[in-house]
């Protein structure tokens, strides 16, 4: 009895601790699981449980609620999320979503677990900030629903319970340069292809007149990246429904674009109800500017159908219709024939920063910025380099787990509490917008001058992203105040991809917080554990060759092959007009280098990159060998754990040295035939799309 007496003791105990774990996960709540997903040369977030809003599939939170997500990484390579707005209590272990160490990082084929507090409502969005991913179409809406409305929007206050929402998230596709020619399938165009090329111009810049574009130059007639097609909610004319039961539409625009400011043709009647998540008095709206990063909601009264035109920027010529994005709402059974579209557009001319002269802030009181401490931002550079103050300070990306820094990096320290405004002066040609993390700030002073009001009382609207004007050193005046340490740092940047990822990004440090974690500013510093190390430019002659060294494990790995393949990339031409493809190489055990599709063809081509004329080397060692000292390098070695992470790396231009191979698989670059192989008993040559992608498969 007492050993069955015990047995029921011991049930009901496992039950209890049972019930009560159950209770806590109702209360808590399982995360929402985010499935961060490859499709074909793009990327996507999926999930069950996203909303659909307006038919566009988003992550819905109400005001109050934790943000609370679990990301799942089946892209095949490392990344980061950034929740483009929100601001985190803390971000130590890496809630922000930007890359300042490398174990904040999603491993490839790993989830990570993203929870933090905060107080916000509104329209954000969530993307990469790892490299280029984020052009690649790693992105996703957010909406934070309100609790209630301010007062102060008056009739607005009504509208909006009487408000459906619909999503207008704004991108650009296949960015080109004066390098490259459009290509509509974007083959040859991608993110990554884009931002060498424009490296490979500033590098082209005689150093005397690099240190030109510290002054002031005239404002930019044109842009230096373009994009073959511009939609929203990824369609060039996207269609929804409208219900009757409700009067009012809520537009919630969001530009998720790389590089694009687009100018938005408002439906009649509409007004600007809130701005980066932030209330604003109402403001009619005909012509809007939403630069990259920036949020707007707009209400207008429903009709039968609701026309939204977005025209990328075209600065003084005349936009074609692959330069407009659509969005075409119409009431559910309307029985009236569709509005015709423009069939032709003006040109947009340049981005400007005229509606922040004129908006105000809705439901707050201002802060006083008058005895705030004034820092002068002086942004410069060109092509594909970009700077602050000087001073340029490059991310990491999938190609380069490590920060670059050129000159001190502009790491500016704060105390909580204080008061900063920040006048930045852009001594570019380019527009720039600048994005904060974990803060909001007033924006005081336009290109149209100081924007007056009365201290105390009322004030300019709040925003995370502004756009500074390019040319003729054109001025913002920001203000905030320092009231969220989080970790520490906070970035502050261009949320242009190009231009963040050629430098133009400086760090706000809370000086108490840094004291403990010194790592979090020492970036310079940090090398990344991954296994390689960063590529140099090698210039010898007529001769461009960029090689990338890696190092894992030791020779013997390389020696236990029975197969190789090598890929390496030369420009052959002093006149950089004539280049020669990549290069492509296959050694199998006891038989010479062979060389397959895509190479040069005479034998002096051959030994330009390295090898003998007769192309025989007796092993693997001795092929990379001869490959490395004619780059001048030294030691390369591989594996196939090797191979794996090349394949996710191989994304730049001129192509890397790329080494795929062992006993069981092999990597290979994209084929245009599935049944093209490469090594190892495969059934033809190995074909190469310049832009380079990899990808596994099984021999």
């Amino acid at each position: 009895m007492e050993g069955g007496g015990g047995g029921c003791l011991v049930s009901s105990a496992m039950r209890g601790k049972f019930v009560a774990a159950l209770l806590i996960g109702m209360v808590m709540g399982e995360p929402k699981r985010l499935i961060l997903r490859r499709y074909e040369d793009s990327f996507q977030i999926a999930g069950a449980s996203l909303s659909l809003v307006g038919g566009v599939e988003t992550l819905e939170l109400q005001e109050g609620e934790k943000f609370d997500v679990e990301y799942v990484n089946q892209i095949h390579e490392n990344t980061i999320v950034h929740a483009h707005g929100l601001n985190p209590g803390t971000y130590k272990t890496g809630q922000d979503g930007f890359p300042l160490l490398e174990e904040w990082l999603i491993p490839e084929d790993r989830a990570k677990h993203v929870s933090f507090d905060f107080n916000q409502s509104g329209t954000f969005f969530m993307h990469s900030h790892y490299g280029m991913q984020h052009g690649k179409g790693l992105a996703l809406p957010i909406i934070i629903r309100e609790r209630e409305y301010p007062l102060s929007l008056g009739n607005a206050r009504d509208h909006l319970n009487d408000a459906e929402d619909f999503i207008l998230m704004l991108e650009d596709w296949c960015p080109y340069t004066m390098m490259r020619n459009p290509d509509e399938k974007c083959s040859l165009n991608t993110p990554d292809s884009a931002l060498e090329q424009m490296k490979m111009m500033w590098r082209g810049v005689p150093k005397y007149l690099q240190s030109t574009y510290q002054t002031c130059e005239p404002a930019a007639d044109d842009s230096h990246v373009k994009y073959e097609r511009h939609t929203i909610n990824r369609k060039q004319e996207f269609e929804t429904e409208m219900l009757k039961a409700k009067n009012f539409a809520r537009l919630r625009v969001i530009n998720g674009g790389s590089m694009t400011n687009y100018q938005i043709h408002c439906p009649k009647g509409s007004q600007i109800v809130k701005v980066d998540g932030n209330w604003v008095v109402p403001y009619s709206c005909d012509r809007l500017w939403v630069a990259v990063g920036q949020r707007y909601d707009l209400l207008v009264r429903k009709s039968e159908e609701i026309t939204v035109l977005a025209i990328a920027e075209s600065f003084n010529k005349v936009p074609d219709r692959d330069d407009v994005a659509v969005f075409r709402a119409f009431l559910r059974n309307s029985t009236l024939p569709r509005k015709s579209l423009p069939m032709a557009f003006n040109a947009t001319g340049s981005a400007d920063d005229k509606i922040d002269f004129h908006l105000r802030g809705a439901g707050g009181v201002a802060i006083d910025f008058s005895r705030a401490q004034n820092i002068s931002i002086r942004l410069s550079g060109k092509h594909g380099y970009m700077s602050i103050n000087g001073s340029s300070l490059i991310p990491p990306g999938p190609s380069n787990p490590d920060f670059t820094c050129v000159g001190e990096p502009r790491i500016f320290k704060v105390r909580y509490g204080e008061k900063y405004c920040f006048t930045l002066v852009n001594a570019n040609g380019d527009s720039h917008s600048f994005h904060m993390h974990g803060h909001d700030f007033l924006s005081i002073e336009t290109s149209d001058g100081e924007i007056l009001y009365q201290k105390g009382k009322s004030s300019p609207s709040l925003r995370d992203t502004v756009i500074v004007p390019g040319g003729n050193c054109a001025r913002r005046k920001i203000c905030f105040e320092a009231n969220n340490p989080g970790g520490g740092v906070w970035p502050f940047h261009c949320h242009m991809s190009f231009h963040l990822s050629a430098g133009m990004l400086l760090l706000l440090a809370y000086e108490d917080s840094v004291k403990t974690d010194a790592s979090l500013i020492d970036i310079c510093n940090h090398k990344s554990n991954q296994f390689w190390t960063k590529a140099k430019p090698y210039f010898a002659g007529g001769l461009l060759a960029m090689i990338f060294l890696f190092s894992v494990g030791g020779t013997q790995s390389i020696e236990n092959l029975s197969s190789l393949m090598v890929y390496t990339a030369c420009v052959i031409s002093p006149s950089m007009t004539d280049p020669i493809l990549s290069r492509s190489f296959h050694w199998s055990e006891g038989q010479p280098v062979t060389e397959v599709e895509g190479g040069a063809r005479r034998a002096d081509h051959l030994q330009l990159a390295g090898l003998p004329r007769d192309g025989v080397t007796s092993s693997p060692t001795e092929l990379l060998s001869s490959l490395s000292n004619a780059a001048g390098s030294a030691d390369l070695h591989c594996s196939a754990t090797g191979a794996q992470e090349l394949r996710r790396r191989f994304h730049t231009y001129p192509t890397p040295l790329h080494l795929t191979a062992d006993r069981k698989k092999l990597y290979r670059l994209s084929a245009a035939d599935s049944n093209d192989g490469a090594a190892g008993g495969s059934k033809g040559p190995a074909r190469q799309r310049e832009y380079g992608r990899a990808e596994r498969w099984n021999s």
